[in-house]
């Protein structure tokens, strides 16, 4: 299976949302969308012509691009913080989980589950 270059998924951003690209040392790039709260997009360590190492949801960028905004939350979750002895280990489990809908939708569902009123967030 071969992976989409990282100028694809560049070239498809740019259609779509304002991005910027920035280049490292040797081939390393990252993009960046300023809409999507300065999330790094994709990145390359290869250049332009190499593989692309994040995961576009196209049709949901380009119905962001369509309407003029971007209109998401993300929760993330981060591993406890724990003083440990030498050989000891500790176990976190990460999951990401991604909703669509109308925003009405996803606010009763983060009310019912979470207790947040989306409302204070924008």
């Amino acid at each position: 299976m071969s992976r989409i270059s990282f100028a694809s998924d560049l070239d498809f951003l740019k259609e779509n949302t304002e991005v910027l690209e920035l280049v490292g040392s040797d081939q390393a790039r990252i993009a960046i969308a300023p809409t999507f709260q300065g999330r790094v997009m994709t990145s390359t360590l290869d250049g332009p012509r190499g593989a692309s190492y994040g995961w576009l949801n196209r049709p949901f960028i380009a119905s962001q691009a369509e309407d003029g905004q971007a209109t998401f939350f993300e929760l993330e979750s981060s591993s406890p913080a724990a003083q440990l002895e030498p050989g000891d280990s500790i176990n976190h489990v990460h999951r990401t989980c991604h909703f669509e809908g109308q925003f009405d939708d996803l606010n009763d569902l983060s009310m019912k589950v979470l207790g947040v009123d989306l409302n204070i967030l924008i």
